[in-house]
């Protein structure tokens, strides 16, 4: 097994190829880390056959830095990936991973002259309600905060949103703030080092920094004609692609075996 490139970590555990062999690789996108409930291609991988080898993205080392774009993203995932072994199989992508899945699958193209498998799952443009809808959740798990000051911190929300719009930036900038005095609470309640979390304010700078560059690549996603496997709870998008629908909530669709059967089928129907 060869060790993964720069900008990803294995979460398949090969049990039937031996040292110096290669699996089929697959490449998963997705964002880790910002206390999001639900199912992640870790539980994927554990329904998919063993001898497919999986590699997932991690975000740059710097990805909280306010001026961090979709290219850095790209070139801290793609660069040394083409020169680290065969070119994947597929490329799979969650929620606004999907539009990063189609921008990775794309470079591999450019490089290697055959672009890998692509499927995506719900996936999505990010738009405020992405954000929204993650940071209320992010919130609910605060649990060391009263009900009350959760609340009042979800009504605060709600008033950004109502004021700026649509406007990104602003709102993710303002839910920064907020995430951060949330959690200099919850730390002094605990007794923790104010470091600590100062680091988890700069994970969730990061995914918002994600969340931002895979708007730059937006239109990749309306183009893209890969199959989505989608959620009862998927917002559909004006995107035509084909679609296969599964009866579970969002947070569910990656821990389902006819999820991840339907996904193998689609990987291997092209190889």
């Amino acid at each position: 097994m060869t060790n993964p490139a720069a900008g990803w970590t294995r979460i398949s555990d090969i049990g039937d190829i031996s040292d110096g062999e290669q699996g089929d690789l697959i490449l998963a996108v997705d964002y880790y880390g910002t206390g999001r409930r639900g199912t992640t291609f870790r539980d994927l991988v554990g329904l998919l056959p063993r001898h497919l080898e999986v590699w997932h993205a991690v975000a740059p080392l710097d990805g909280h830095r306010p001026d961090i774009s979709a290219r850095d993203y790209l070139t801290w995932w793609c660069d040394d990936l083409m020169r680290s072994r065969t070119p994947p199989l597929a490329v799979f992508g969650y929620c606004a991973g999907a539009v990063f899945a189609s921008a990775v699958a794309d470079e591999i193209e450019r490089h290697n002259g055959r672009r890998p498998a692509v499927v995506l799952f719900d996936p999505d443009k990010p738009t405020v309600d992405t954000l929204g809808d993650d940071f209320s959740g992010i919130i609910d798990s605060m649990t060391v905060l009263a009900e009350e000051e959760r609340a009042e911190i979800h009504l605060r929300a709600a008033e950004i949103r109502s004021l700026h719009g649509d406007d990104f930036e602003t709102v993710s900038a303002e839910f920064l703030a907020i995430y951060q005095k949330a959690y200099d609470v919850v730390f002094d309640r605990l007794g923790i080092e104010r470091q600590v979390g100062e680091q988890l304010t700069r994970v969730f700078a990061s995914y918002v920094r994600y969340l931002s560059a895979a708007r730059q690549l937006g239109h990749l996603l309306d183009r893209e004609s890969a199959p989505a496997l989608i959620s009862r709870d998927h917002r559909h998008s004006a995107a035509i692609r084909p679609e296969i629908g599964f009866d579970v909530g969002r947070a569910e669709l990656l821990g389902g075996l006819d999820v991840a059967t339907a996904a193998y089928d689609l990987i291997m129907a092209g190889k």
